[in-house]
C-alpha cells in the first residue's frame, strides 16, 4: 500500500485524462446517488405497488407513452377499490 501511494503521483502525471476522467466519473456516481436519496418519489418493485394498491389506496399515475394502447384499445381505464355495479349482481 505504502508503495502505491508512492507512484500514484507519478502515474497521475503520466495519464492525467485518465485519472480526470475518473475523478468525473467518480463525482458522477456520487451525485447520483445522493440525488436518489433526497427525491420526492420512491420507486416500488411489482409486489410493494399491488400492496399499495390493494391495502392504502394508492394513487398511481402512468407516466407511458400511450402509443400501443391507441390502437384498438381502451385507454380511459379508471381503476377503483370499490367493486363494480356488475361484479355486485354477480
Amino acid at each position: 500500500m505504502d508503495d502505491f501511494l508512492h507512484h500514484l503521483p507519478e502515474f497521475i502525471g503520466n495519464h492525467t485524462l485518465l485519472a480526470v476522467l475518473f475523478v468525473v466519473l467518480l463525482g458522477a456516481l456520487i451525485a447520483g446517488e445522493v440525488s436518489r436519496l433526497f427525491r420526492g418519489y420512491r420507486e416500488v418493485t411489482p409486489a410493494a405497488l399491488t400492496l399499495l394498491i390493494n391495502r392504502e389506496n394508492a394513487l398511481v399515475v402512468d407516466l407511458s407513452s400511450p402509443g400501443p394502447l391507441v390502437v384498438g384499445e381502451q385507454v380511459d381505464v379508471y381503476f377503483s377499490s370499490e367493486p363494480s355495479e356488475q361484479a355486485q349482481t354477480q
